[in-house]
């Protein structure tokens, strides 16, 4: 789904240094690509950077306010969002046509 973010909070993860950092996301869903969510439906999600033994870290740039991320999302045991994938339209876009090339 396309999502804005219109909100962005850093979190150190315990200190355990710069790869270890997660960033709590809240925007709304822009438009559904696939999934349960709708359009304008609030939501919130993390990003995170680093292995940090966590089995679904991945290295991601964080986001700015104001920016939009296409992600794929999953709900972990406790309920909460996280995100699989997530990257910015213009490299869905790129992704996608190379894809259709093939």
């Amino acid at each position: 789904m396309r999502v804005s973010a219109d909100r962005a909070v850093e979190s150190g993860a315990d200190g355990l240094g710069d790869h270890c950092d997660t960033q709590v996301v809240e925007g709304r869903v822009l438009q559904v690509l696939h999934g349960p969510m709708q359009t304008g439906q609030a939501v919130r999600f993390v990003l995170s950077q680093g292995a940090c033994g966590s089995n679904h870290a991945v290295n991601d740039e964080f986001v700015q306010p104001g920016a939009e991320l296409v992600v794929l999302l999953r709900r972990a045991s406790d309920g909460s969002l996280y995100q699989v994938q997530a990257e910015t339209p213009a490299a869905y876009a790129a992704n996608e046509k190379a894809c259709a090339a093939l």
